[in-house]
């Protein structure tokens, strides 16, 4: 067998057909970017008219996933929208201000708006504590070396059962 006779074998048993390079071109770069630097100052001033993240992307003719990627990847423009949303802010606390002692005015409406848009700030907070006899730390068991009894009995004193056969209170431990 020749070498020419070798080559086209060696080519014949490619599992992949050569690409053209104008597909290969495409396959190496996702779509261009159409990030200007220059949206850092739309982004401030939707922010200071109190706009979303939402209508901030739609206005700047992006998804709110590209603006994300944006943060990550252009630090001026991660600043403009956490400034935009300060302002955002600032913008919807004057309006609440304003607007509060209006007639008509929907202060529910608007506490949905402010715990939806910022709830950092305006989230309600529930803590709740737990603690053990007299304020103590709660008190834990290995339960792994009892026996099928010794967890039957555990479990009977918490049964409706057993409260009932108690009087009406919990059997004490």
């Amino acid at each position: 067998m020749s070498e020419e006779d070798r080559g086209k074998k060696k080519k014949d048993q490619q599992p992949f057909a050569e690409l053209p390079p104008a597909l290969i071109a495409l396959t190496k770069r996702g779509r261009p970017s159409i990030y200007d630097p220059e949206f850092c100052e739309i982004v401030l001033q939707l922010g200071a008219e109190g706009k979303s993240k939402a209508q901030i992307a739609a206005r700047l003719g992006i998804n709110r996933d590209t603006l994300n990627e944006w943060t990550k990847i252009h630090p001026e423009f991660s600043v403009a929208v956490k400034n935009a949303q300060e302002l955002a802010l600032a913008w919807w606390e004057d309006a609440g201000q304003v607007n509060m002692a209006r007639q008509g005015f929907n202060a529910t409406a608007y506490i949905f708006q402010m715990k939806n848009r910022f709830r950092d700030e305006y989230r309600d907070v529930t803590a709740m504590e737990h603690t053990g006899k007299n304020g103590g730390p709660i008190e834990t068991r290995d339960v792994g070396s009892l026996t099928d009894d010794e967890l039957a009995n555990i479990a009977f004193r918490g049964s409706p059962r057993a409260v009932a056969a108690a009087g009406g209170s919990k059997v004490a431990h």
